[in-house]
């Protein structure tokens, strides 16, 4: 399954594709999804000079037993190897 999220400029910086994340979410809250980072966007959101540049992150959630459906709020936490 795929997740997209926003990042901050000053955040997106730090992560490359392959990065691991844990997903909460809100709806299962005993339950944690192992994910990774797909996708990094080149260009922000919303390009105007004015506003705060956020950018769009796809993250490959795991989902074996398909518990994880379309629409569910969702919690990126993604996890910087050391």
């Amino acid at each position: 399954m795929i997740m997209k999220t926003q990042v901050f400029e000053a955040d997106l910086v730090q992560f490359k594709i392959g990065d691991p994340a844990e997903i909460t979410v809100e709806s299962l809250p005993d339950r944690k999804f192992e994910a990774k980072i797909s996708r990094i966007s080149l260009t922000p959101i919303n390009p105007g000079l004015g506003d705060p540049s956020y950018y769009e992150l796809e993250l490959s959630v795991s989902n074996p037993d398909l518990t994880l459906k379309d629409g569910l709020k969702a919690v990126a936490c993604v996890r910087k190897p050391k």
